[in-house]
């Protein structure tokens, strides 16, 4: 399995977008001490989150050759769907590759979270409820 690894003509690449669920933030090796090295984001758990995370596996049971995974922690509903028209669009539309090619997984999170354009650059933002009493 390939991951992260560039599109190929006529090989079975798996695209998955989504939130830190998809990334797979929360998968961390069980020899991996937390509390002398801190939440494993970096390099130090990588290779054991890219095996475990639902888009490899989901690859591994479709046979296909290469998983790219484009989960980004804390990524909300808008970019995701921007990022999807995007590939979509540049990748099958523009016919640099067939459709044959990809299965495309969508990993939506909470629509609370929202992006919005602030100081030239878009910002995620989760909006949450207040109760007054």
């Amino acid at each position: 399995m390939i991951h992260q690894g560039p599109i190929k003509e006529n090989q079975k690449t798996l695209i998955a977008y989504g939130d830190s669920w998809t990334f797979g933030a929360e998968l961390i090796e069980p020899d991996y001490d937390l509390e002398k090295n801190g939440y494993p984001l970096d390099a130090t758990n990588l290779q054991f989150r890219l095996d475990n995370v639902f888009p490899t596996l989901l690859a591994q049971k479709l046979n296909y050759e290469n998983c790219i995974n484009y989960g980004v922690c804390g990524g909300g509903n808008d970019s995701i769907f921007q990022k999807v028209i995007h590939f979509v669009y540049e990748n099958i539309i523009s016919g640099k590759h067939s459709v044959n090619d990809f299965f495309i997984t969508i990993g939506f999170t909470t629509p609370l979270r929202k992006d919005f354009f602030i100081d030239g650059k878009i910002t995620p933002i989760t909006l949450t409820a207040q109760y007054n009493d």
